[in-house]
């Protein structure tokens, strides 16, 4: 089967899941080429087949059997109407369903952006054959507000390459947030708890690496006095890339994970493959797959400062054995190789 394996909006957080996406429909005997946008051209490497799109009609140059649509964009709309006249099987992994207006109120200054990619997902799942969704969570949202645009739709998880670094040559010493800060990801709440244990123990390090802009959030005396203490790291304000994401991972004892209201996560498969492990929201989606205390901790939302450190002090006795059984669940559970089946099943097969 052709298979046009589709990116047209840049979003390097996304690249190791095309790469894997991409390894498993070849190793599965497929000829795939890998469409994305030319931002990416400096973050993904090692692709035989890739294309960097100037216009989206390019991805029908091959004629392929199958487009595989991997994230958001403008483009999806029209190349997928026009994919659907053409009798193709377009395929889309959504990463989140529409959202319940009082959650969009909670995005802010986000809520015209965040209104303009549901626009687009409805659309785009609309002219789609079948919607996937990476969590339990994910469909069930999906199910209670966009089943009037696809009813056709099923569960595959964000896959990953095995990017884990074989050597011990470097030391964990950060509670770290890796990622979009916004709402959605608790943010805020991190910055609250960071304030509270800063105070507590003098030996306690923060890292945060996000593509946003977090300055004017760190003006407090206390946040200034850590950074230039070294107590707080920031990486901030630009694209990272693979590399440099996977050194933070490792330079941590744990990752934040506790987030408010996401159905999916690209940080909790990357802090797992590395052997990391997490602090979880107990309500989130990550209770899918995280058992508390083994892979990492849970802690209650709206949170308590003193239970976040109890689990932070907890997950920095117990390291060794948890950073050991997240590695195994990451190999089982998002390690791209054990999923060949069941895309076999779901995305090949599936109607």
């Amino acid at each position: 089967m052709k298979i046009a394996l589709v990116s047209l909006k840049f979003s390097p957080g996304h690249t190791e899941h095309l790469c894997a996406f991409y390894k498993m429909f070849n190793e599965m005997g497929h000829d795939v080429t890998l469409f994305v946008d030319p931002k990416y051209r400096s973050f993904i490497t090692g692709i035989k087949n890739i294309h960097f799109v100037e216009h989206k009609m390019e991805i029908f140059s091959k004629k392929p059997d199958l487009v595989f649509i991997y994230n958001a964009a403008v483009a999806n709309m029209s190349l997928t109407r026009y994919g659907h006249k053409q009798g193709i099987k377009i395929v889309y992994l959504l990463h989140e369903p529409n959202q319940k207006v009082s959650d969009l109120i909670l995005e802010g200054k986000n809520v015209i952006k965040m209104l303009g990619a549901e626009v687009i997902n409805s659309i785009t799942c609309f002219y789609s054959n079948k919607v996937l969704l990476a969590s339990n969570q994910g469909m069930k949202e999906y199910e209670a507000r966009m089943l009037k645009f696809n009813k056709i739709h099923d569960l595959f998880p964000l896959i990953f390459c095995d990017e884990y670094c074989q050597r011990k040559d470097f030391k964990r010493e950060y509670f770290s947030f890796i990622g979009s800060f916004s709402s959605s990801h608790a943010g805020m709440e991190f910055l609250h708890f960071m304030k509270y244990a800063l105070l507590q123990d003098k030996n306690i390090r923060f890292m945060i690496a996000t593509r946003s802009s977090i300055s004017s959030l760190l003006k407090e005396e206390i946040f200034v006095d850590a950074i230039r203490k070294g107590r707080i790291v920031i990486h901030e304000g630009r694209p990272m890339t693979e590399n440099e994401i996977n050194k933070y991972y490792r330079q941590s004892i744990c990752v934040w994970n506790a987030y408010n209201r996401s159905t999916q996560s690209g940080v909790l498969p990357n802090a797992l493959m590395q052997g990391t492990p997490v602090i979880v929201n107990s309500r989130g989606v990550a209770k899918e797959v995280i058992s508390d205390g083994v892979e990492g901790c849970f802690i209650t939302m709206p949170q308590k400062n003193e239970e976040i450190f109890e689990k932070f002090k907890y997950i920095q006795e117990h390291l060794e054995q948890m950073s050991d059984t997240a590695r195994k669940l990451f190999l089982r559970e998002y390690f791209y190789k054990t999923k060949k089946d069941l895309a076999e099943k779901v995305i090949i097969q599936g109607n």
